[in-house]
């Protein structure tokens, strides 16, 4: 949770909004206690973005800080996965469906990341817009289009996202040898992320 913590920081920092990364570690546990009880892993993330939010009344852009960790996270995980497939066809193993899965989840993540750069409805539409719940999206699209040109921070966010995908990886490895099962550092490296 703590890595977790240093990996959204950054991201909520561009957005105006301080926290301590011992604040953030705390409101990762309480989104992880609700992700256990409420359907997905979403529900951990509305807690996010209530409690980031909420000291600053800043929920737009707390919303855009935890989408745009989520998307970078996901590219992470991508990124594990397609570095495990190069090594694998490397050793000579042609691995044809995991290749298919890691090339469509990248292909899906590059586009939701030009998406929300891009694609996303512009300011004047949220000025004409009166409705409640579209006026707030609007707000957190523009928030996202915040992270637009700061490439080095989303390089740095997808790199330590990677890296904690990694370190998971490592763990589940551990996990399969000490219950008795023989199962590569490389298979970990490519399935783990996948599922």
């Amino acid at each position: 949770m703590p890595f977790s913590a240093i990996k959204w920081q950054p991201l909520l920092k561009a957005q105006g909004v301080e926290h301590s990364l011992k604040k953030l570690t705390g409101i990762y546990f309480v989104g992880l206690f609700f992700n256990n009880f409420l359907p997905s892993s979403i529900g951990g993330d509305v807690v996010r973005i209530y409690k980031a939010g909420k000291d600053m009344n800043e929920y737009e852009k707390a919303a855009a800080s935890v989408l745009m960790e989520r998307l970078l996270a996901t590219i992470g995980l991508v990124l594990v996965a397609l570095i495990a497939l190069i090594v694998s066809f490397a050793m000579g193993e042609y691995l044809l469906m995991p290749a298919l899965v890691v090339g469509s989840i990248g292909v899906v993540m590059a586009v939701v990341l030009v998406g929300a750069f891009y694609w996303l409805p512009d300011k004047g539409r949220e000025q004409r817009e009166n409705r409640f719940w579209l006026a707030k999206f609007y707000r957190v699209t523009q928030a996202i289009k915040q992270y637009r040109g700061k490439r080095k921070l989303l390089a740095r966010v997808i790199w330590l996202s990677a890296l904690f995908q990694l370190i998971v990886v490592v763990l589940n490895y551990f996990i399969f040898l000490a219950l008795g099962h023989s199962v590569s550092l490389l298979s970990c490296a490519l399935y783990i992320p996948i599922i």
